[in-house]
């Protein structure tokens, strides 16, 4: 990959960003995590999110699971959510992660992903 802006990790995914807004995934796909749209059949080469455009550098990976801010300010999240880490509030709070982070980078800092209005 060329022009990559954001490389972040989960426990066995990789996510990355290019400048152009795309997504890229690769890595273990066990529940999802790599937004690819079917589990269970891991890519071993950057592969391109294609239901996604316009990432901002705003993306996180946790073990199983991926969030992606986009420029439109909606939050995507896919993988594994089986015990509730993270889930969408309708009352507007966005993304709670019930005490669950997820490392990524980006203009949040501090190495945990942050959205306004949310928290991961």
């Amino acid at each position: 990959l060329t022009d990559v802006v954001c490389v972040t990790a989960g426990a066995a995914h990789t996510a990355a960003v290019r400048s152009d807004g795309t997504l890229w995934m690769y890595g273990l796909n066990t529940f999802g995590q790599l937004g690819l749209g079917y589990a269970s059949v891991s890519v071993w080469s950057p592969t391109q999110v294609g239901a996604l455009s316009g990432v901002t550098a705003d993306v996180a990976a946790g073990d199983l699971h991926t969030l992606v801010l986009k420029t439109d300010g909606t939050v995507w999240g896919f993988g594994e959510n089986g015990v509730g880490i993270w889930r969408w509030h309708d009352d507007g709070a966005g993304v709670s992660g019930a005490g669950h982070g997820a490392d990524g980078c980006g203009g949040s800092g501090g190495g945990q992903l942050a959205f306004p209005g949310a928290e991961v």
